[in-house]
């Protein structure tokens, strides 16, 4: 694991090395006096381009990820953006759900962990990043967040008590919250 690491590592460093030696290049005929704050620009202007390359490529593989998860839905990558908006690190779920509190509840964080597992990665979501995505959904009483999921064992899993539960979808729950997904996309058709 370690070697993996350091080679990654080397070729960073190897990058940083090139990077340097282009801007060390570019400067070897501007007077000494101006000599170290062009070579802070350029390469300033070196790195940056490494960084928008890598978010574009994150932006990129977010893109791929989303295109799946329709996919497995069974819809256009499109129609997504009716339920969700894909933020860099996570969901945000967008749909309005009618019911009472403890249905939105229920709905919301199914959809939700389903596109953190499917998007994201992440099986296992903290009960405070539920709540407060709920809370943005504008779903009022949260008190019960923890009851009201909790009766649902059949489709959410529960582990850990207090502020350290967490949360994630049984087969079934996957089941029907795409199928909900699917529901909340032909509602607005």
């Amino acid at each position: 694991m370690s070697n993996k690491w350091e080679e990654v590592a080397e070729v960073k460093v190897d990058e940083l090395r090139k990077k340097i030696q282009i801007a060390l290049e570019a400067v070897s005929g501007v007077p000494e006096q101006f000599k170290a704050k062009a070579f802070e620009v350029i390469l300033s202007q070196l790195l940056k381009e490494t960084l928008t390359v890598s978010k574009v490529s994150e932006s990129k593989a977010l893109d791929e990820k989303v295109t799946e998860f329709a996919r497995k839905i069974g819809i256009e990558a499109h129609q997504l953006s009716e339920i969700y908006e894909f933020g860099e690190k996570e969901p945000i779920f967008i749909a309005t759900i009618k019911g009472t509190e403890a249905e939105k509840q229920f709905l919301i964080s199914r959809c939700l962990l389903l596109a953190y597992k499917e998007v994201y990665n992440q099986e296992w979501i903290n009960g405070s990043t539920l709540w407060r995505h709920l809370k943005d959904c504008g779903v009022q009483s949260l008190k019960n967040l923890s009851r009201n999921l909790d009766k649902h064992r059949d489709e959410i899993m529960s582990t850990g008590k207090g502020t350290g539960k967490r949360y994630k979808l049984t087969q079934k729950g996957r089941k029907n919250a795409t199928n909900f997904i699917k529901q909340l996309i032909n509602r607005g058709k």
